[in-house]
């Protein structure tokens, strides 16, 4: 109750666009206000902008937009440090010829962190394995998000002296990067195997569902565990708009994810899509328990019917609740 809200702020005072110049309004948890234009707290933590930046090129890429490219915008896998990550590394000088045939490889990649893509699986190993040589100072392993992608990105760019890193006593940016591919690719290839184009994305970057709190119980028999929990590569990253987030302090595993995708054309209600990442019913014995999951993974949508006329032509099965029976 300490930490409860004291009055409210008045409707009439919250941020708002009306009809923006652009057409559209982009909100990515990104800040949506100035601090000088709007006097109430919003929250204390936000997004550094990075999927916001990235919907709002993919909504201009396109002259009029329809149901499927707007699926195409929340599945895109875009990790924006491969932007300025992957010629850092081209531009290094390496000892290890294999290690340079190694880049080489790594830069003909797209930058898209799909699920069958071998150089997501290697960039991203990279990418975790960085942030402790970058950020040693800190009390804690950063997470590699949004705000570590701003701030390495204006070190490989200014090539700052911030790159130091104590305990190996150096503040050369090219030996940090080179330790930290090395580390990522033994990571890798102690994981996935030695063939490179054998590694996939989605097998690092698993999302697992546990069911609370049955799932997160010890049972005797792996058997009921599985039965209530699930899980599913996938593809995605922190700062894509498919934003299926991980902790690089913990591991690749999904950490955060978008629990539903929903798409509304207003001109055919008829038309909606969604799709959620497990299914309808809490029952693990229900066909409908985990029966999206696959489809959410994939980026695909089931179709969300809304006149009377269309739901009832879609109608699968009917409970009907009738009071006190």
């Amino acid at each position: 109750a300490a930490y409860d809200w004291l009055g409210y702020v008045d409707f009439a005072e919250n941020p708002r666009l009306f009809n923006p110049p652009a057409g559209f309004i982009v909100s990515a948890n990104n800040p949506v206000t100035q601090p000088d234009d709007f006097p109430y707290p919003l929250a204390s933590v936000f997004d550094f902008g990075f999927r916001a930046a990235r919907i709002e090129a993919l909504l201009l890429a396109t002259e009029q937009h329809t149901p499927a490219s707007f699926a195409a915008i929340q599945n895109d896998n875009h990790h924006p440090a491969a932007d300025f990550m992957l010629p850092a590394l081209a531009a290094l000088d390496y000892q290890d010829p294999a290690l340079a045939e190694l880049v080489a490889w790594l830069s003909t990649w797209d930058g898209q962190n799909d699920a069958a893509s071998p150089q997501a699986a290697l960039f991203n190993a990279f990418w975790a394995a960085l942030m402790p040589l970058v950020f040693d100072e800190l009390p804690f392993v950063a997470a590699g998000d949004a705000l570590e992608v701003y701030q390495l990105s204006q070190l490989v760019q200014s090539r700052s002296l911030l790159w130091e890193n104590a305990a190996l006593n150096t503040s050369d940016p090219a030996l940090l990067m080179t330790l930290a591919l090395e580390r990522a690719r033994d990571a890798v290839v102690g994981t996935l195997g030695p063939d490179r184009e054998g590694w996939r994305w989605a097998d690092l970057h698993l999302a697992a569902f546990r069911h609370d709190p049955l799932g997160w119980m010890t049972w005797p028999d792996d058997a009921v565990t599985q039965r209530f929990n699930r899980e599913i590569g996938v593809s995605g990253g922190a700062t894509s708009p498919n934003a299926t987030g991980y902790d690089a302090a913990l591991g690749l595993e999904v950490s955060w994810l978008p629990s539903m995708r929903f798409i509304v054309d207003f001109g055919d209600l008829d038309g909606t899509l969604g799709v959620l990442s497990l299914g309808q019913s809490g029952d693990p014995a229900s066909p409908h328990y985990a029966d999206q999951m696959p489809l959410w993974a994939s980026g695909q949508y089931i179709p969300l019917p809304s006149s009377p006329a269309a739901v009832q032509a879609a109608a699968q099965q009917t409970w009907l609740l009738q009071p006190g029976e």
